[in-house]
This record gives structure tokens, C-alpha cells and sequence, in this order.
């Protein structure tokens, strides 16, 4: 296998997203490190990980099915738009 091909199938993006993923997972670790404001336990974490890993691949299925630069993003787009709507739904309690 050539390194092109490495390149294309594990492109440097596919690492940042996943690593902000987990930034995203840590940060409210950090923030009751320092705040009372924010006191989330376990099951928080699990839901919290578990909802990152699922909007993440959801957002590899839709890239690696959908061929077209415009339905590769409005297809992340409703990707992103439901897990914003899980998350504002089940933490907020917006919808």
C-alpha cells in the first residue's frame, strides 16, 4: 500500500475531529475542577461520551457513502443540528 493511499484512507482531519471529540468530553472534567456550577457524575460522562461517538460516526457514515461535496455537508449539517438537538433537549432543556 502507498502512502497516498494511507493518506486518503486516514486524512490529518479524521485525527483533529476525533481529538476535539474528547476535548469536548474533558471539558466539563475541567470546569468542576474549578466551578460548583458544574457537577456532572457519571452517567453524565456516558451519555455525554456516548452521544460524541455516535454523532461522530454518523459523520464518518456520511462521509464515506456520500460521493457529493454538497450532501457530504448538508449531511454533516443534520448531523451536527441532532446532536445539538439531543444535547439542548436532554442538558438544557430547551426543546
Amino acid at each position: 500500500m502507498t502512502t497516498h493511499a494511507l493518506s486518503r484512507r486516514n486524512p490529518p482531519w479524521r485525527f483533529l475531529v476525533w481529538s476535539g471529540g474528547l476535548a469536548l468530553l474533558l471539558l466539563p472534567l475541567v470546569a468542576m475542577q474549578f466551578t460548583g456550577e458544574v457537577a456532572w457524575d457519571a452517567l453524565d460522562f456516558a451519555v455525554f461520551a456516548g452521544m460524541l461517538v455516535a454523532a461522530g460516526a454518523l459523520g464518518e457514515l456520511v462521509l464515506w457513502l456520500v460521493r457529493s461535496r454538497r450532501e457530504r455537508l448538508i449531511g454533516l449539517l443534520a448531523v451536527a443540528a441532532l446532536f445539538i438537538a439531543t444535547w439542548a433537549t436532554l442538558a438544557l432543556d430547551v426543546l
